[in-house]
């Protein structure tokens, strides 16, 4: 038998919205203490974790002032380094704006990494707001250019305070200087807030457990399944249960590769066939062509292969499926996919582990349709830790979510129904 232990790629999954904006000056108040770094550690806290050398340091080469904080990385395996800020009290619920200047080798990006009142770190939540790119839109060069990243982004349940952070996950150098956070307005909404639920891998939960609580709620969901699990039983579902969730209840049958593997080490060779194999297993199997896919360990993007050059995984899967999800945490917005035409192969989520309270998903499904986002909630193992107790929910917990989610009134489609959805608005 198999067992499939999930793990997070780059920023871990969490409760909000984000999308690029063109670098301007804040027009509200600058709530992040030594915004310039010119202090050095009274109030920024390097931080290292994982399986590599990384270094900090505060260097002269700023953008604006004396100090900028400088991180870098010459072997890596795992982990990342990074220069935090000082807690800033947030509010719950809350819509924000962040920005930092950066000189960067490597693509990254700026996060949020926020806490609870009793001062514990919520990394589960760890908010991606912007990709820090190595060429900005505008065609700088970011290695030798300071430039600008910013976004918009809502403080999940729980948070009383938040640290912003570019972190540096791979070999590389990255520099920071001026960040800034302050109250924000969300960007350009939908017609009107849509869930979706999806869950991943094939685990038999996914039949045995969750199946019987989204019928009796009406809840269509979207499964996405790997094809050489099909009948490893009992941890998997049969490909005969698989056939059967895909001819019921509106349900969508996704993509999640032929045996999970993370694509970004590989050649767009090998990484093409691990989607295309699943293609026609699944259309052999269960008898559907999915549309959609997601990611294994949400990673589409790496800057170097263990085959050799480096590899985005988006161009593959835009050449075969409509949408993607990522592991990238927050809501989704038509004005977001107006401006970067990759976010469709990219779609944001709110990742479900075992710590994720009842509180937390109610307060995302009533901003989802509060701030008429599109709302995609990742579930794996209902009510069993075949893969381990991480990722999975209980039968209960589960069920509360999902009575909630249809007592809210709030438009519930599968991954795929809403990604078109989302796609028609952006004009």
């Amino acid at each position: 038998m198999t067992y499939l232990y999930k793990t997070r790629f780059g920023a871990l999954a969490a409760l909000i919205l984000a999308v690029a904006l063109p670098a301007q000056a804040a027009a509200a108040t600058n709530l992040v203490p030594d915004p310039s770094m010119e202090t050095k550690a009274s109030n920024w806290l390097f931080s290292k974790w994982g399986v590599n050398n990384g270094a900090g340091a505060f260097v002269s080469d700023a953008h604006t002032g004396a100090a900028a904080g400088q991180v870098s990385i010459g072997t890596y395996t795992s982990g990342d380094v990074k220069y935090l800020s000082r807690p800033v009290a947030v509010t719950a619920g809350g819509t924000y704006s962040a920005s930092v200047w950066y000189k960067t080798s490597v693509l990254t990006d700026l996060e949020a990494m926020p806490y609870a009142a009793n001062g514990s770190e919520m990394s589960a939540q760890s908010q991606w707001i912007a990709d820090a790119p190595v060429t900005s839109a505008s065609g700088a060069n970011c290695q030798t250019t300071y430039c600008q990243v910013s976004g918009t982004f809502t403080i999940p349940a729980g948070a009383a305070t938040v640290r912003l952070m570019i972190p540096l996950a791979r070999i590389g150098t990255v520099k920071t200087d001026d960040y800034n956070l302050s109250t924000g307005a969300a960007p350009g909404g939908l017609s009107e807030g849509i869930v979706s639920v999806t869950i991943d891998d094939g685990w038999s939960s996914a039949y045995t457990k969750a199946r019987s609580i989204l019928n009796a709620n009406k809840i269509p969901a979207t499964f996405f399944v790997v094809s050489s699990f099909f009948g490893d039983t009992p941890d998997y579902m049969t490909a005969a249960q698989i056939k059967t969730l895909a001819n019921e209840n509106g349900n969508e049958i996704g993509n999640h590769t032929t045996d999970h593997s993370d694509l970004t080490p590989l050649r767009s060779t090998t990484a093409q066939r691990k989607f295309t194999d699943a293609q026609t297993a699944i259309k052999n199997q269960i008898g559907v062509t999915p549309t959609t896919c997601a990611y294994p360990y949400g990673a589409y993007n790496s800057a170097t292969t263990t085959e050799g050059g480096a590899l985005n995984v988006v161009p593959i899967a835009r050449s075969i499926f409509k949408a993607c999800r990522s592991t990238d945490g927050g809501f989704n917005y038509p004005s977001n996919f107006a401006a970067d035409s990759t976010l469709p192969w990219r779609v944001m989520d709110y990742n479900i582990d075992s710590t994720t309270t009842r509180a937390a998903v109610k307060q995302a499904i009533d901003q989802a349709k509060q701030f008429r986002a599109w709302l995609v909630l990742t579930y794996h193992e209902i009510g069993e830790t075949r893969g381990g107790d991480q990722y999975s929910t209980t039968t209960s917990d589960f069920t509360y979510a999902m009575q909630y989610l249809h007592s809210s009134g709030v438009k519930v489609q599968t991954f795929g129904a809403a990604a078109t959805t989302v796609l028609g608005q952006t004009g």
